[in-house]
């Protein structure tokens, strides 16, 4: 089927919301063909912004996800997991490194 998104080995058990929407846009991309550098020129934005919103370091913004579901054809796929994204993390991103050590205590 579809080669699995690239994943960083780490300690949490479960993803951040912003992981989880951006490995559904990894997946999306993967599946219409694109590679990051191809999808960020299609969508005018940069290579590194692409790669951190697909790497859930940067939240996806309501307007590029309907752009991108446009793009990728992905009937309101991505949309819908925007409008459904806490308003803030409940753990700050920086800070899922001391809530990995706590846990392991």
């Amino acid at each position: 089927m579809f080669a699995e998104p690239e994943q960083k080995s780490k300690k949490r058990k479960n993803p951040t919301p912003f992981e989880s929407v951006g490995a559904q846009l990894a997946l999306f991309r993967l599946a219409a063909g694109y590679t990051q550098a191809g999808l960020a020129e299609a969508i005018i934005i940069s290579l590194a912004k692409l790669e951190s919103i697909e790497q859930g370091r940067r939240p996806l913004t309501l307007a590029l996800a309907q752009e991108l579901d446009r793009l990728l054809e992905t009937k309101g796929a991505l949309e819908v997991a925007v409008h459904h994204l806490p308003d803030t993390d409940v753990v700050p991103i920086w800070a899922l490194e001391f809530v990995d050590l706590e846990e392991s205590r």
